[in-house]
């Protein structure tokens, strides 16, 4: 989930919120962090998995220790709502008293702060939580994202540019849009350009003319959906990182991929100077992750 370094990847549509391409059966070519590569479940398995698994709920909690390293890494739902998974966050949190902390979806300003938990997750849902967590334990909390232009460049290579945007934009956009997590009073074209194309540059992602205007993603929705567009009526099925419906359903689970990577390069990295690290990263991504960490895990105590 991203946009203004928050909202945008805090709220993405699909509540399961996020490496190049992977297998389960992959194996390490070398032991340097960028060539390494780890194991990973296929996205179709992590969406079979919350399908077939009884009480398969949120938070998803990984909870590993090799030797004096120990890693939690909290999947979580994406919700502005106080729940259970916030008793969570604070029970796993308190009991690592972690160095480090790594949240989804920006880095978020040293000097924004907030009154109380519950008003940290009110206004930025568990991000926000995790940054009181960590001002008031005085630790750092850093961005375990990849930013929004990396990401989509990787995917350009793959995909082309048309059907990225269109990605994109259905599932960080037209869902933000539509459930008003974004300003919409001044329309939709207005708010295209200030939460998609400004959002998207912020991120150092440069736009040709043409796909600033927001008649590009229209015309590009037509000729991939086959029908006119209607925000709030953008079929889930066809996009959706968790379904088989289409090139776009693929596009989603390579964006997850690849930013998966990048969080497992950033968690082996900081092990190098950190005993103890906290993780929140959507569910989706802690189910898919999951043999990764327990790999990582065990490589980084060899070494």
């Amino acid at each position: 989930m991203k946009f203004h370094q928050l909202i945008f990847p805090c709220f993405l549509f699909s509540l399961l919120t996020t490496a190049l391409l992977f297998s389960c059966a992959n194996q390490p070519s070398s032991s340097s962090p960028s060539s390494y590569t780890y194991p990973t479940k296929n996205y179709l398995e992590v969406a079979h998995y919350f399908d077939t698994v009884k009480n398969a709920r949120f938070p998803y909690v990984i909870h590993l220790k090799e030797g004096k390293k120990e890693l939690v890494f909290i999947g979580t739902a994406h919700t502005r709502d106080v729940t259970q998974q916030a008793d969570s966050i604070d029970f796993y949190f308190n009991l690592l008293k972690p160095q480090i902390a790594f949240n989804e979806g920006g880095q978020i300003a040293k000097e924004k702060h907030y009154k109380t938990r519950n008003d940290a997750i009110a206004n930025d849902a568990e991000i926000g939580q995790l940054k009181y967590l960590c001002d008031q334990q005085k630790i750092e909390m850093i961005n375990g994202d990849l930013s929004s232009g990396e990401e989509m460049e990787a995917l350009f290579k793959q995909y082309g540019r048309e059907q990225v945007l269109l990605y994109t934009c259905c599932e960080r956009f037209f869902a933000l849009y539509k459930n008003g997590w974004i300003d919409t009073t001044k329309g939709i074209e207005a708010a295209y350009q200030k939460d998609f194309i400004q959002y998207l540059e912020s991120e150092k992602l440069q736009f040709q003319p043409e796909e600033k205007k927001f008649n590009f993603m229209k015309i590009a929705y037509k000729k991939i959906f086959g029908t006119e567009l209607d925000v709030y009526n953008v079929p889930v099925e066809k996009y959706s990182f968790l379904k088989d419906g289409g090139r776009l359903c693929e596009v989603g689970r390579s964006s997850k991929m690849v930013r998966d990577e990048h969080l497992l390069k950033t968690i082996e990295t900081a092990f190098k100077t950190n005993d103890r690290i906290f993780v929140a990263f959507g569910g989706a991504h802690a189910v898919a992750i999951e043999p990764a960490l327990n790999e990582l895990m065990k490589k980084i105590q060899i070494h």
